[in-house]
């Protein structure tokens, strides 16, 4: 049942959206709208894995990709954020990733919308 109460938490979503960024970062605007693209034509109306996007990643850029997306994807700790040597980050604690429906409060101050 743990799963299934932390499916939704703010967390798990800004997590994904932190990685794209850090990609972003690290090979620029442009290549990364190749590694978009590319991913969804090849995968489209099928299922991928992580693998399937670190590969398409690489291959779209020409650059070994796979140590720097499994720092970001596995690693235990929030690794350096390419072009932002001054970017700080604060660890979650267990009662900060609890969602904020599950408390009885409405406070939306970290949400994104993609």
């Amino acid at each position: 049942m743990e799963a299934a109460v932390n499916l939704f938490e703010n967390q798990r979503y800004l997590g994904g959206v932190l990685v794209l960024y850090a990609l972003r970062e690290l090979v620029g605007e442009d290549a990364f709208h190749t590694v978009e693209g590319t991913f969804l034509n090849r995968f489209r109306r099928r299922s991928a894995s992580t693998a399937d996007y670190i590969a398409v990643a690489s291959e779209a850029t020409g650059q070994d990709l796979t140590g720097f997306l499994r720092d970001w994807l596995y690693g235990t700790t929030t690794p350096r954020m390419p072009g932002h040597p001054d970017w700080t980050v604060t660890p979650v604690t267990p009662s900060s990733a609890t969602p904020h429906s599950l408390r009885g409060g409405h406070h939306h101050d970290n949400s994104a919308t993609l």
